[in-house]
């Protein structure tokens, strides 16, 4: 309770200041203060912060803040609250913070070590643990090869195989019926880095010639999406290894004229009217003509590096 709002209190009781009842008012606002979680506001710096407290403070021994790091550090850290003296800002161990252990735009706890010879603040919470992750994209079809890198926490893999291409079929003797050949499917898988060898092979299926089936893609063994399938009976391809798995969507055959529908997200965005376009894995359409089809796309492998 900020030293005003109690002497407001003292003085509209009548209650002499010196007397015990306000001494143990006194000692009832001091222990809520230390159940209190401040939020600190106005935060500024990045090595040497600078904040004030809400609610308000009167003494610092064993209080606990959160605050929002306005910039990410570059060495040891100092901190200075309201008209109180900056002190040390250490790690939950006592060490020294090291530069880029506290980031811009992330959260933190702290609290005040009331320690005579050696007063200091120290976070409670875990330092440098949510990063932003490094992207890697393979959008050709081919064979890759991922090294795991150092200090690697765990991947985040999406995957989708090759379309299939699209073709024709004569359905009379001046007519021909179009065939969208069928989309890649999808899988999604999280590896920890215990889990993933010194390097993995990365596949990308590439997209099916005009009649043909896509390729099927993959990183490693853990995460597996089929291409997609060209024949009209039905069957789809589909994703066998990861955490999330999505079948293609099948081949489909159009009567004369009629231009289909685009297959269905996350497979690829939808097809222009001739049948072109799509994103990764999307399907070839067909052409109402005699041999006529085109290539799907190729498929997509991305993996999100955590440290």
């Amino acid at each position: 309770m900020p030293n005003g709002t109690l002497t407001s209190i003292i003085q509209a009781s009548g209650v002499k200041p010196g007397s015990k009842w306000v001494q143990e008012l006194q000692d009832i606002t001091d222990a809520l203060e230390l159940r209190i979680l401040h939020e600190l506001r106005d935060v500024t710096g990045s090595n040497s912060l600078v904040a004030t407290a809400h609610p308000d403070i009167t003494q610092l021994a064993g209080q606990t803040f959160w605050f929002i790091a306005p910039a990410t550090n570059t060495g040891a850290m100092k901190m200075k609250i309201g008209a109180h003296q900056a002190l040390d800002l250490r790690t939950r161990s006592g060490a020294v913070v090291q530069g880029g252990q506290c980031v811009a735009g992330y959260a933190y706890i702290v609290q005040h070590i009331d320690d005579q010879q050696d007063p200091h603040y120290r976070f409670l919470t875990s330092l440098a643990v949510a990063t932003a992750p490094i992207t890697r994209i393979y959008d050709a079809a081919g064979t890759y090869s991922w090294s795991k890198p150092s200090g690697l926490a765990y991947v985040d893999v999406e995957v989708i195989g090759g379309g299939a291409g699209g073709w024709s079929v004569s359905v009379s003797s001046t007519e021909y019926a179009r065939v969208d050949g069928g989309s890649g499917a999808f899988a999604r898988g999280i590896i920890q880095a215990s889990q993933l060898a010194a390097t993995e092979t990365v596949t990308v299926g590439a997209g099916g010639a005009e009649g043909h089936d896509g390729g099927d893609s993959s990183f490693g063994t853990h995460v597996v999406a089929g291409g997609g399938i060209s024949r009209v009976d039905g069957q789809y391809a589909i994703a066998t290894a990861g955490d999330i798995l999505l079948p293609g969507t099948p081949a489909v055959r159009l009567i004369p004229g009629d231009r289909g529908l685009p297959p269905a997200p996350p497979y690829s965005a939808p097809q222009t009217p001739a049948g072109n376009g799509g994103g990764p894995g999307a399907p070839g359409a067909g052409r109402e003509a005699a041999g006529g089809g085109y290539a799907g796309r190729d498929g997509i492998v991305i993996v999100r590096e955590y440290y």
